[in-house]
């Protein structure tokens, strides 16, 4: 939740985004996994609990990361 979105916004700067299309793609990269993975994977014969686990885990983080990692990454980008 805080190095994969630094990393994205880094790889996105060096291939030649603008701010905006940066921004956009942090954003992607600091979102936690969607509630239907849980589904898919015990749909699938997966691991559900482990599963559900890691969508709880990402998402409780998100609430800690998200809004400073977007405030970040706008003061880094001058947005």
């Amino acid at each position: 939740m805080v190095i994969f979105p630094l990393l994205v916004g880094v790889v996105a700067l060096a291939i030649g985004l603008d701010p905006l299309a940066t921004m956009i793609a942090i954003i992607f990269g600091v979102v936690p996994s969607a509630a239907s993975a849980y589904t898919l994977a015990r749909q699938m014969g997966g691991d559900g609990p482990t599963m559900a686990a890691i969508v709880t885990i990402q998402t409780a983080t998100s609430f800690a990361t998200l809004a400073l990692t977007l405030m970040l990454a706008q003061h880094w980008l001058a947005i």
